[in-house]
């Protein structure tokens, strides 16, 4: 009798064991699978970490940029030109957006809004925010056709207002009023905030509207640790006045390979290497995406 009650906790003994090696395997599992898996393998999936993505999309000579909450919200800022649209509504549906709770159309040229009248009818987009500028393009047209279409908001954007996206905050700093003879200086620059880690959006908003933006705010308003550079890199925009009040640590320029603008241009680039800024390039490095945990900005490799 002994000799079996031995086996029997033998026998106990090492089902507990296995039952403890197995929980061990899926514990390890679901750390590697959720935590350490995406953090080096571009991030297929939402972060479960308590940090915010950044996608700066190859869209070609456009901008797009994909922002993603540590909850999964989205917030996309423009998108892209019509001859990008593939391109972004494939690199959406790759971190599977199937929701953005707000779009900001930085002003209503081609290569900014081309793409929106198909995300709109393809991904349920609650609320749109539009510069004052005359929005008398093709592509605007259709932009607000899609709105129509498919019932989502739109609001002209007025400095001051703030959109909190899960703790995610975007400022308007800009533009106070429409220029009519420069739609690039109606563009929407915005300010967004995740913690204490800042970046700034000026679409294509020329030096005039940088000097007034200067203008109106400080250093304190206008700091940032990741700037998207203004007109695609372009000399037009990107004054040495502009990134001293800035200070970011890291640019990226949305630009197309070959473009025939030269953007990023040279000028730009020697301001950003005097002041030991560093540059990534859609035209170049392809998509660039960041990780942001409140505090500082981490480049991902993705492609």
């Amino acid at each position: 009798m002994a000799k079996k009650k031995n086996r029997r906790g033998n026998s106990l003994k090492n089902g507990f064991s296995k039952l403890a090696v197995s929980l061990l395997l899926v514990a390890v599992s679901y750390i590697f699978a959720n935590y350490i898996y995406p953090h080096f393998s571009g991030i297929e999936t939402i972060s479960e970490d308590g940090r915010m993505q950044v996608h700066f999309i190859d869209v070609g000579q456009g901008d797009a940029t994909l922002i993603v909450t540590p909850n999964g919200k989205h917030i996309l800022i423009d998108a892209g030109p019509g001859s990008g649209e593939l391109d972004l509504m494939a690199y959406l549906k790759r971190y599977e957006v199937k929701s953005i709770e707000l779009m900001i159309l930085s002003h209503p040229h081609e290569d900014h809004i081309g793409g929106a009248d198909r995300v709109l009818t393809s991904i349920k987009t609650e609320k749109v925010l539009v510069s004052p500028a005359p929005g008398t393009t093709d592509s605007f047209e259709k932009v607000l056709d899609a709105i129509d279409a498919t019932g989502s908001a739109i609001e002209v954007a007025i400095p001051g207002a703030i959109y909190d996206i899960d703790g995610v905050v975007v400022h308007i700093l800009a533009p106070a009023a429409a220029d009519e003879e420069n739609l690039n200086n109606d563009s929407i620059i915005c300010r967004v905030d995740y913690g204490k880690a800042k970046m700034i959006f000026s679409g294509d908003a020329e030096k005039e509207a940088e000097v007034a933006l200067l203008a109106a705010y400080g250093t304190k308003e206008l700091d940032c640790d990741l700037f998207k550079l203004g007109h695609h890199g372009s000399y037009t925009s990107n004054t040495a006045e502009f990134l001293d009040t800035m200070t970011p640590k890291y640019a990226v320029a949305c630009c197309g390979e070959g473009n025939e603008y030269g953007h990023p241009h040279s000028e730009v680039r020697k301001l950003l290497s005097e002041r030991g800024i560093q540059l990534w390039r859609t035209d170049k490095d392809g998509s660039v995406v960041f990780l942001c945990n409140g505090l500082e900005f981490e480049y991902i490799k993705t492609e």
